[in-house]
Parts: C-alpha cells; sequence; structure tokens
C-alpha cells in the first residue's frame, strides 16, 4: 500500500467519525472519539493487507499500539451498531475513491498492451525489411531498379 493510500484511509475514517486527519495521526492520545477513529484506520489499514509494523509506522506507534487497537477496533464494530455504520461508510468511501484509480490502471494497461503490439508489430516489419535488403544485396546489380 502506498502512502497515498494510507492517506486515503485516513482521509475516509476522519469524515465518518468525524474527527480531523491530522488528528489522526498525531502522537497525542486526543479524545475517546479520535482513538476510537485512530483504531478504526489501524483496522482498515490491516485489511488492506499492511502489516502491524506498518500499520505502527503510519500512526508514529509501536506495533503491539496497532495489535491492541486492532484488537479494540474488531471489538466496537461487532458490538456497537455505530460504529457497524461507520466503519461501513468509510468502506464505501475508500471503495467510491477507488473506481477511478481503478479505472485508471485499466486503461493504462490497456495503452501499455496496445503499445507492447505495435513494438511486436514494428519489429516484425523491420525484420522483413532487412531480410528484403539482405536478398536484394545478395541478387546483385542485375536485380536493382535502375
Amino acid at each position: 500500500m502506498t502512502a497515498r493510500a494510507a492517506e486515503a484511509v485516513l482521509a475516509a475514517v476522519a469524515a465518518a467519525w468525524d474527527v480531523s486527519a491530522a488528528a489522526l495521526a498525531s502522537r497525542r492520545r486526543g479524545s475517546a472519539r479520535t482513538s476510537s477513529a485512530r483504531q478504526a484506520a489501524m483496522l482498515l489499514l490491516r485489511e488492506a493487507g499492511l502489516s502491524t509494523p506498518e500499520i505502527g509506522d503510519v500512526f508514529g506507534r509501536d506495533h503491539s499500539t496497532a495489535v491492541h487497537g486492532l484488537r479494540r477496533a474488531r471489538a466496537r464494530r461487532a458490538s456497537e451498531p455505530a460504529e457497524t455504520a461507520r466503519f461501513a461508510a468509510a468502506a464505501a468511501s475508500l471503495a467510491a475513491a477507488r473506481r477511478p484509480a481503478d479505472a485508471l490502471d485499466d486503461a493504462l494497461g490497456d495503452a501499455l498492451a496496445a503499445l507492447d503490439a505495435l513494438g511486436r508489430r514494428l519489429d516484425e516489419a523491420a525484420a522483413a525489411l532487412d531480410e528484403a535488403v539482405t536478398a536484394l544485396a545478395a541478387a546483385g546489380p542485375e536485380r536493382r531498379r535502375p
């Protein structure tokens, strides 16, 4: 996951929990709402594939803090309907933000495939031209056009 993707998770969680992204990344504990939002962001980052040391790095904390945050966030998501709704809102926001990026990735992949195919055709044409020049040179001057 890139730093930009981690920032997108922080922004989505900040919006869903109504806290600032700066407060989420802050070294200060903040309010209970901020701590809850930070732990939720840790869980979303974990679900996106980050390891606990990487999650700790995002927040400037130790991996054991990330482990604790993950445990707390999972428990709250399972037991509190308001937290479940916030998680759903943050996940939906992330999914919506990924769609244009995915479309761009697909378009770039298609363009690269087309360029690769064009490169192969140019290589084939160059090889055919080389064969023609070699054959013409081997035929001698009598086969050349005046």
